[in-house]
């Protein structure tokens, strides 16, 4: 005689018998005593896939907002300095960003960069070499500094902070620094031409009176590409200081049909 007890789980099952049920019947029948933990466990899976897709947005607006604010700074870093009254100021582009004065340009594209260096980390070096660029245009010493700092890297930032850090020790007098740095960028310029390196050592050792280490580097820049505008200065410096050592280089070749 059958119970009256109810039972826990009890399925309404076809008289007949059913292989699509049973296989149901056999599944229910296993998950129903672990249903709360599979419906805990797929809730927590439906919640990360939520806080990743929001933090994959934020993420994205982040660097889209870092883009455009890099881009800001970078606008008045390239911006016009137009003196007032001037015939550029009749005909300037008033949708385009322009200054009066150079200083307060510079001053302001390093204020913007130092922002976006504060706000977003993945534009923190470049944003810091750019600050640092604009202050070569009114404050040096801090210019020197920032440069130094960035120059020890072995990044892309960090080559072109050396490149910086030659001609802004050559601008301020100190020869010596310039020389160091400038021989440094011969072995590794990048993407700045071998000739405006050795060019611009051959003008600093000449500041020396060191005219033998110029007439060597004024001969190997010429060499290195005479066609271009460094490589004819050289070229023109050695015929000064010496003659005979200009005459011994090869004439510069023509340019081909595709140069023009």
């Amino acid at each position: 005689m059958d119970s009256d007890k109810p039972t826990k789980y009890k399925s309404a099952r076809p008289v007949y018998d059913d292989p699509l049920w049973n296989l149901y019947d056999t599944i229910y029948m296993k998950i129903e005593p672990r249903r709360k933990q599979i419906t805990y466990g797929v809730s927590f899976f439906i919640g990360l896939i939520l806080v990743g897709s929001l933090a994959y947005g934020i993420m994205s607006s982040r660097t889209a907002q870092a883009q455009a604010d890099f881009g800001l700074a970078l606008d008045v870093y390239k911006a016009d300095v137009i003196k007032p009254g001037s015939e550029e100021e009749k005909n300037r582009n008033p949708a385009k960003k322009s200054f009066t004065d150079e200083k307060e340009k510079y001053k302001q594209a390093a204020t913007d960069f130092d922002k976006v260096a504060e706000n977003y980390s993945s534009y923190r070096e470049v944003s810091r070499y750019y600050a640092a660029m604009s202050r070569t245009y009114y404050d040096p010493a801090k210019a020197q500094t920032d440069l130094e700092a960035l120059s020890k890297g072995s990044s892309d930032v960090s080559l072109w902070a050396k490149i910086g850090l030659a001609e802004l020790y050559a601008a301020t007098g100190q020869t010596d620094k310039a020389i160091t740095a400038y021989q440094g960028l011969k072995e590794n310029s990048g993407t700045l031409p071998k000739s405006i390196v050795l060019y611009s050592l051959g003008r600093l050792y000449e500041r020396q009176g060191n005219n033998t280490e110029a007439i060597a580097v004024y001969t190997e820049a010429a060499k290195a590409n005479r066609s271009s505008a460094e490589g004819r200065k050289a070229y023109e410096r050695l015929n000064v200081l010496d003659p005979v050592a200009a005459g011994k280089l090869p004439p510069e070749e023509p340019k081909k049909d595709d140069d023009i």
